[in-house]
């Protein structure tokens, strides 16, 4: 049977279907199967499904511009322009041709469909709207490139840099030749400055910014079109001069049977991205992100490294990054085109085996997930001094956390919470040795962190209010 489509007065006033996926394979069939239908936002009447020979069943109050109709909820995030109802045909054929038929009011179409291939959706293509295509699986939105009559404008990343005191990025439009941009800057430092406005650009362009290098979150937006998911880019922006995300300790020339290990530390209150994170030529990028004040130990044998260091506290992310030289090499860390750090050993630190070494001191170190006064290039002149009564505070006792300082500088003391939200500061100008009391039981139970800083030194502290 041919495809056939029945409208009555034109495409634009009837709904018709988009996409189907009737077999998965990263998922069950039951689980990852939908189909998708392109609807007229003015049509109020009953959506009617009729699949084969079945009984039709009826759908109502479908809002937008298209339904997805889905086994799992997980993959149909409803908002205004997407209705997402569950899927109450029966599995969906995936080794035959099939026949579909929606009407709504007036309005009739049809799909005829070939027999589907594993792990492919079919999408229906053409200017007539009679022909269908296998394509990757779109759910919610249109596949621009097939689906007629769809306005995509999507912004690219080229390469992103800084320069001469400008974050600089390169970037391409598809889809358009022209578009006006909203930008957002989220400045990640303790002023949570925030800065935006908009620019025009045309095809492939470079775009600048103004920066000391303060490393930010930069939010492209392009205005909203039928394709939502591709309109914002959402970049991290850091530069080699005021890095957050540093090589804090390498274990080079382990003891017999382990491995070699290195510590990647984010010395920023917030959660960072590491998308865009590697060890240069070494490895492929790094996922996921790197928590507020986190640290991280990456390794080949996480499991290994696990066993070795004996708790459980701290994360571990298993790469392979090659195997580090114990005579001579260095480890590079690289952020999308620029390189923010390079550490070298030889000679100075073979003596150092089989423990590690600090590469901003070159002195021997074996802390697995900890940073403390590390971030001093000189151990023996730490600007302050700091006592902690206690990390763990019940909000059923009258105790409370209290910190003694004692230095000749000014002393920014932060609290935040787990997320990295600046919850409460003070600053203490050549602080004598008082108690100072953090007001940690004035907020809800949880994990939180607190920072005590002057100039590139500090000392980072996890705490815990329990009910």
């Amino acid at each position: 049977m041919p495809p056939m489509i029945v409208w009555a007065t034109s495409a634009l006033l009837c709904p018709f279907f988009t996409e189907f996926f009737p077999d998965p394979t990263e998922v069950s069939d039951a689980a990852g199967e939908f189909i998708e239908i392109a609807l007229d936002s003015t049509q109020t009447d009953t959506l009617w499904i009729q699949q084969e020979d079945k009984v039709p069943i009826p759908f109502f109050d479908l809002k937008g511009k298209r339904v997805l109709f889905h086994r799992d909820s997980v993959i149909c995030n409803e908002n205004s322009t997407l209705s997402c109802r569950s899927m109450s045909f029966s599995a969906l054929p995936n080794s035959r041709e099939s026949l579909w038929i929606l009407k709504q009011g007036d309005c009739i179409d049809s799909a005829y469909l070939p027999v589907p291939k594993s792990g492919k959706s079919i999408q229906r293509i053409g200017s007539d709207y009679k022909a269908w295509e296998y394509s990757t699986p779109t759910p919610g939105f249109p596949n621009s490139k097939l689906e007629p009559g769809t306005h995509d404008c999507e912004l690219k990343l080229l390469k992103n840099s800084f320069q001469s005191g400008k974050f600089k990025i390169d970037v391409t439009l598809e889809g358009c030749d022209s578009a006006s941009v909203y930008y957002e800057r989220e400045l990640l430092d303790f002023s949570e400055r925030k800065i935006s406005g908009t620019f025009f650009i045309q095809k492939i362009q470079s775009v600048s910014f103004p920066s000391d290098g303060t490393p930010e979150k930069l939010r492209l937006i392009l205005p909203e079109d039928d394709v939502s998911s591709n309109d914002t880019l959402n970049l991290l922006m850091i530069s080699k001069e005021k890095s957050p995300i540093a090589l804090t300790e390498i274990h080079f020339c382990p003891a017999e049977g382990y491995s070699e290990w290195v510590e990647l530390y984010n010395s920023l209150p917030v959660s960072l991205p590491i998308e865009t994170i590697s060890f240069c030529n070494r490895s492929v990028l790094f996922s996921g992100s790197l928590g507020a004040y986190e640290s991280v130990l990456i390794s080949r044998d996480s499991t290994q490294l696990r066993e070795e260091i004996g708790f459980n506290d701290v994360r571990l992310i298993k790469m392979n990054f090659g195997t580090l030289k114990n005579t001579a090499d260095t480890l590079c860390l690289c952020h999308a085109n620029d390189t923010l750090q390079c550490v070298s050993w030889g000679k100075t630190e073979n003596h150092f085996c089989p423990q590690g070494f600090n590469p901003k001191t070159h002195r021997k170190e074996n802390t697995p997930g900890m940073q403390n006064n590390r971030m001093t290039n000189n151990l023996n002149n730490m600007p302050f001094d700091l006592e902690i009564n206690k990390r763990v505070l019940s909000k059923r006792t009258n105790e409370e956390i209290r910190v003694k300082i004692e230095g000749d500088v000014l002393v920014q003391i932060l609290l935040h919470s787990e997320n990295g939200t600046l919850l409460w500061h003070k600053n203490i100008e050549k602080p004598q040795g008082e108690w100072i009391h953090i007001p940690l039981e004035s907020f809800k139970p949880g994990i939180y962190f607190l920072k005590c800083k002057s100039g590139s030194y500090e000392k980072n502290f996890g705490l815990v209010l329990r009910p």
